[in-house]
């Protein structure tokens, strides 16, 4: 039974590895977000940063590495920023970077060292904190909200 789990386990992880769709989790401290269970259900009340939340977890928001992991035509572009100049619009983009979203961008996110990137945001989407993973949501909601609004999508 043991040995089937930890099979189950091993191909699981592989899957997430190999995957385009899952690329924020693999990251060496992706263990932790993948295994740690995060009540943002409960702790996140309004339904609109909640869901801002949960599609930004899920990878099917729209920032553009979400829209366009499926399109395989060798366009990189196609991932830039639409704000930033050849940036790509990635996860550690709309927390870190994109000065389109420093009126909202919460400080604790601006002191983060670009060596240190990686582990603060997973640390962020695993956060069992519940100020810390309102404030996230909050922030995502802000972000996708102002987005829209200049891109008029």
């Amino acid at each position: 039974r043991q040995s089937a789990i930890d099979i189950m386990q091993q191909e699981w992880f592989a899957g997430i590895r190999d995957s385009n769709r899952y690329h924020l989790y693999r990251s060496e401290w992706s263990v932790q977000l993948i295994t740690v269970t995060v009540p943002y259900f409960n702790e996140v009340k309004i339904k609109c940063f909640r869901d801002a939340l949960i599609r930004f977890r899920l990878g099917v928001s729209e920032i553009q590495v979400h829209k366009n992991r499926f399109i395989r035509n060798g366009n990189e572009s196609m991932n830039d920023c639409p704000f930033c100049p050849r940036s790509t619009e990635d996860e550690k983009h709309i927390l870190f970077h994109c000065t389109q979203y420093d009126s909202v961008r919460p400080d604790s996110y601006r002191s983060v060292q670009p060596q240190c990137e990686d582990r603060f945001l997973v640390q962020l989407l695993s956060c069992v904190d519940a100020g810390r993973t309102r404030q996230l949501a909050w922030f995502l909601f802000k972000c996708f909200e102002k987005r829209r609004i200049m891109t008029c999508v």
